[in-house]
């Protein structure tokens, strides 16, 4: 068969290569797809299971490019902005249908490039490789990209499992995640009985709503300072860090087989500069009481876009959904039993999953005359995730995935970086001169002394901002403080996520409207007065503890024991209660004097704090009275942790009753709707 040259060629043909195409189509470069099958949500198209939303919100869940409606072939057309969650909020979230939407659109510009066929072999030499396809022609290319994604156990059953026929009946689902997430959502309400296997989670609330705004957690992240001030960022975003999980306001304290030490230990590592390191799993949720609030006026539309309450700390907190440790689980197919410890149970259906794996096709390579070697990707040993020292101009896009937000935000920055390096011969040869080098340094950053510990399959999971500031700044486009002209660009520049529409506002890949999508998103989070809030109230606490100590070993000696307990106590309270109330009501004291009260709070504590630096004993009556002022007001503004507090949860049994009856019957109608289609 024929082999023919090509300058680039691009296998697979799923979002994450969109970004790519779209900067190649934009410099007019010649490329080929290779690509066959239909891809995820292809399938759940196809069998009318597009009924759940997304985990990321908006500005994560599109590219720039496709927001903006700047498309480099003269069409207009542009992502739908989904419509606010309810009339009083301007905050959206896409459906799955909204993002399908997304993904036909844009794979109908460029599917006049797509090669129907299957790559069985790819072979990598010095200057260029042979990819061998399943109908026996072969392609000679200078630079090759492989997004082809990663391969999940779990889809089969996110397409065939029949969840809608499937009542009162016992189900084990041998992971926990988001798409078993997605799945306890679906079989709950049905009166099943699951069990989730696996060795403990970390899940957040995906976002809050209080007062009309919608605070989502990608959000609140205000990345920058994981390069300024990382420790300190690392306890500001995880409200305290380890030390918060062994109180009672928490998902681990009330479910203690959700309890993650492989996940706490990684956070723990005092010699890594990053604040949050790679390889974190986080599953994310709509908090019931975050949900009752926008959808409870209507669950049946809600319901039928696809938003549904799927809580899993509440599932798990109620023994609604059952977490058995995969260390002391076995399963017994034959008889179709699961046991833990004395407790054996029948089961009627199991849900098999896997970890992700990269959906590669077999690549070899070979150096010098040297003997030909299996490529294994490891994304430890890729820089960025994209790049192998071991290979030549062979790019991988699309297998580094954020711990929260959208697939959109880094695989966006992935195409600028791998577009440099196809187009720009000197950028390319000086990155690959440097990829020992970049590699150790940006593991070191992650790992710290834990590098030499063997890579985790968690590793692709990247803290999303400062792996796209670590992207723009390998591409040359980082705006640094120095390029702020406003006031308010110094604000946005500390406290705004680090979202690739920032680093598109000027430079090579500058799009017209990224300014302009920036401020959209600023204006509806109120200038990003929430995560400064949340920084500011955690300094404070650290302020008020150094306070105390200056005043315990004044002339007058140390402040009593008791009172000294009583002030560290009364701590925490203050940098879980006041962060909370704070964070989710102080951006709207600037609209609504009603909501002056938290940042009344903040003041006088500050000022409390000032004078407790310039008295020379403390007594137990005045902490007393600090730590009453401090805890007791943010109390009854809001009730629990943001994004993952556990306190109120108990208060919304007869809504989930509620919900679970509008669901069943919504389903019945949708599945009758269904079949009539059919």
């Amino acid at each position: 068969m024929a082999t023919l040259d090509i300058d680039i060629l691009v296998v697979g043909f799923g979002y994450t290569s969109f970004s790519l195409l779209n900067e190649l189509e934009r410099t007019k470069h010649d490329y080929v797809i290779v690509s066959s099958g239909p891809t995820l949500f292809n399938r759940l198209s196809d069998v009318q299971c597009l009924d759940f939303d997304t985990v990321s919100g908006t500005f994560s869940s599109f590219y720039t490019f496709d927001m903006v409606g700047s498309n480099n072939d003269g069409s207009e057309s542009s992502a739908r902005f989904p419509e606010p969650l309810n009339k009083h909020t301007k905050g959206s979230w896409p459906t799955a249908k909204e993002f399908y939407a997304s993904m036909c659109r844009l794979s109908a510009r460029f599917k006049h490039r797509v090669v129907e066929d299957w790559v069985t072999r790819i072979d990598n030499h010095d200057d260029h490789s042979y990819i061998c396809l399943q109908s026996g022609n072969k392609y000679r290319a200078k630079h090759v990209i492989l997004a082809t994604g990663y391969a999940r156990e779990i889809n089969k059953s996110l397409t065939d499992f029949d969840y809608r026929a499937c009542f009162n009946k016992t189900v084990v689902i041998k992971s926990i995640g988001d798409s078993a997430n997605l799945l306890c959502s679906k079989l709950v309400p049905n009166n099943n009985r699951v069990i989730c296997v696996a060795n403990g989670l970390v899940a957040y609330d995906k976002a809050l709503y209080e007062s009309g705004v919608l605070n989502s957690l990608e959000d609140s992240t205000h990345g920058i300072w994981d390069s300024i001030l990382p420790q300190l960022y690392k306890h500001t975003i995880l409200g305290g860090g380890w030390l918060t999980q062994g109180f009672p306001d928490n998902l681990a304290t009330a479910v203690p087989e959700a309890w993650r030490t492989d996940w706490w230990s990684r956070l723990a590592s005092t010699t890594a500069k990053a604040g949050i390191p790679n390889g974190l799993l986080v599953t994310k949720y709509w908090g019931i009481d975050t949900y009752s609030k926008l959808f409870g006026d209507d669950l049946e539309a809600a319901i039928r876009k696809g938003y549904l309450c799927n809580d899993i700390a509440f599932l798990l907190s109620e023994g609604l959904v059952e977490l058995w440790p995969s260390r002391t689980t076995s399963i017994d197919r034959e008889h179709k039993t699961i046991a833990k410890d004395q407790t054996v149970l029948p089961y009627d259906h199991i849900i098999d999953t896997s970890r992700e794996r990269p959906n590669l096709p077999p690549i070899f390579f070979s150096r010098d005359g040297e003997s030909c070697h299996r490529f294994e990707y490891v994304h430890r040993d890729n820089y960025l995730g994209v790049v192998s020292p071991k290979l030549c101009n062979i790019y991988f896009c699309g297998l580094t995935r954020p711990t929260t937000g959208g697939i959109a935000v880094p695989s966006e920055m992935q195409g600028l970086l791998i577009h440099k390096l196809v187009t720009n011969a000197l950028f390319n040869e000086r990155i690959y001169a440097e990829l020992p080098k970049r590699i150790f340094q940006y593991n070191l950053r992650q790992y710290g002394e834990q590098i030499s510990l063997p890579c985790s399959p968690f590793d692709h999971l990247v803290h999303a901002d400062p792996y796209v500031r670590d992207v723009a700044i390998a591409i040359g486009i980082d705006l640094p403080l120095s390029t702020c002209r406003t006031l308010l660009d110094v604000q946005h520049w500390f406290w705004g996520p680090l979202r690739p529409y920032r680093f598109r506002q000027r430079g090579e890949y500058c799009i017209n409207g990224a300014s302009e999508l920036s401020k959209q998103h600023a204006t509806e989070n109120f200038q990003w007065v929430a995560p400064q809030m949340w920084f500011l109230s955690y300094v404070f606490t650290l302020l008020s503890l150094y306070a105390l100590g200056l005043a315990a070993w004044g002339i007058w000696g140390l402040v009593p024991l008791y009172a000294l307990v009583f002030y560290l106590l009364a701590m925490y309270q203050l940098g879980t209660r006041i962060t909370s109330a704070v964070l989710v009501l102080g951006w709207t004291a600037v609209v609504n004097s009603i909501f002056y009260k938290p940042l009344r709070i903040l003041i006088i504590g500050l000022l409390l704090t000032v004078n407790i630096v310039s008295i020379s004993h403390v007594s137990f009556l005045g902490l007393l009275i600090y730590c009453a002022l401090c805890v007791l007001p943010p109390v009854k503004l809001y009730p629990r942790m943001p994004f993952h507090g556990m306190r109120n949860k108990g208060k919304y049994h007869a809504f989930w009753q509620r919900y679970c009856d509008v669901y069943r019957a919504t389903q019945s109608v949708m599945f009758t709707e269904k079949s009539k289609n059919m």
